[in-house]
């Protein structure tokens, strides 16, 4: 199964200021933003198409895969979700020089500070009633029926990116058309 976020609408806002009289010297600042989206499968649970359910995992007590029955006929009757969560943002500002200017070509030294984060987050809910001939166990321990246990798990990532631009930017200005490069 697959987690899609569709499409993701956002903010940007771009700007700068002139800090000289004459145009050599400027300050100039971008940010974006994409608010966080969330986005999860529905409920897969035991069914006629689905006669065993179960949820693998990494079992550290005895160094070795394993996995966890939810649906089994007649002894259990069990559910798995999950829900993932995306944010992005960004922001970028720093100092320009303008090193050339003739009326309708125009060229800048740039340099800024830039920074990015990006947050993600998944959960993996699932749940396993114990009916009459069924017998739970969760680390070692036996739970008859009956009974129900839930477990969740939670994975929340951080990454920031913290670099610098450094580069050259053109413009040629012609009627009412600029062209950038």
């Amino acid at each position: 199964t697959s987690i899609d976020y569709s499409n993701f609408s956002g903010i940007r806002t771009y700007g700068g200021v002139w800090l000289t009289n004459n145009e050599s010297v400027g300050l100039e600042g971008s940010f974006f933003f994409l608010p966080k989206k969330n986005a999860g499968t529905p409920a897969l649970a035991g069914s006629s198409l689905y006669p065993v359910l179960a949820r693998p995992f990494f079992n550290t007590a005895i160094d070795q895969q394993n996995s966890r029955v939810l649906t089994k006929p007649g002894q259990f009757l069990g559910s798995v979700t999950t829900t993932s969560g995306l944010e992005l943002w960004g922001a970028e500002i720093g100092p320009v020089w303008r090193i050339h200017d003739n009326g309708h070509w125009t060229c800048d030294a740039i340099t800024a500070f830039k920074f990015v984060s990006l947050t993600e987050s998944l959960d993996i809910n699932d749940v396993a009633n114990t009916l009459g001939g069924g017998v739970s166990v969760l680390q070692g321990r036996a739970y008859a029926s009956p009974s129900k246990l839930e477990v969740s798990d939670q994975y929340k990532v951080f990454n920031q990116f913290f670099g610098a631009t450094l580069g050259l930017r053109s413009n040629l200005h012609w009627e009412a058309f600029t062209w950038s490069v």
